[in-house]
């Protein structure tokens, strides 16, 4: 399963990513991905897994989407981009990078967002 996982931060926060939308942004009732980023939008953009590939979608924030450093509107991402939303980092992982914490023990999992080890 694809990931994006936080540059910043340590340990870093690891974003599962699902076959079918992310929704990415500030509000925590309309979106998968909750960043309390006071630069990212409350709907920010969309991660959607789309003909075997992932594919990022910013939904007209105010600050874009900016991935390794060029800004866009739509694009396919490759392992290891970076994609920066506000002012946060994000960098995509086409498959596990990291272990969740919680993976070993439901009861210390969260919904979306976990502290990761190194595998």
């Amino acid at each position: 399963m694809a990931q994006l996982v936080t540059e910043q931060g340590d340990p870093p926060i690891v974003y599962p990513l699902t076959e079918g939308d992310n929704c990415i942004g500030r509000n925590d009732i309309l979106n998968d991905i909750v960043i309390k980023d006071p630069y990212i939008s409350r709907q920010h953009a969309m991660v959607k897994f789309t003909n075997n590939e992932y594919v990022i979608h910013d939904f007209n924030s105010q600050s874009g989407v900016f991935v390794n450093g060029q800004k866009v509107g739509l694009k396919v991402l490759k392992d290891q981009d970076k994609i920066k939303l506000g002012n946060t980092t994000l960098i995509f992982y086409l498959k596990n990078k990291f272990k969740e914490s919680g993976e070993d023990n439901p009861e210390n999992a969260t919904d979306r967002t976990a502290v990761l080890k190194k595998k």
